[in-house]
């Protein structure tokens, strides 16, 4: 579950440079910059999948502190979603 973390914790920074990134050299708004990146079809692939990750592991996050330790299944199921963005 370590692996999940770190791999969740670098794609949600990835996620944020991005944007930021994109702010700065084209002197966007957020939301202008987030649909441009979602339009370019590399950036859309990437991005859209820092953004699952990101997503996934909020979830399990939220679930983990409400209802306690997440189950091997659940820990599983999550690993097959980050290699399914990927494939």
């Amino acid at each position: 579950m370590r692996g999940f973390h770190l791999y969740a914790l670098i794609s949600t920074i990835a996620a944020t440079g991005t944007i930021v990134s994109h702010l700065q050299k084209n002197d966007h708004q957020f939301f202008p910059a987030f649909l441009h990146l979602a339009k370019s079809t590399l950036g859309s692939y990437l991005f859209t999948n820092e953004l699952l990750v990101a997503l996934i592991y909020f979830i399990t996050f939220v679930k983990t502190i409400f209802f306690g330790k997440l189950t091997q299944s659940e820990i599983d199921l999550c690993w097959k979603k980050r290699v399914a963005i990927w494939f």
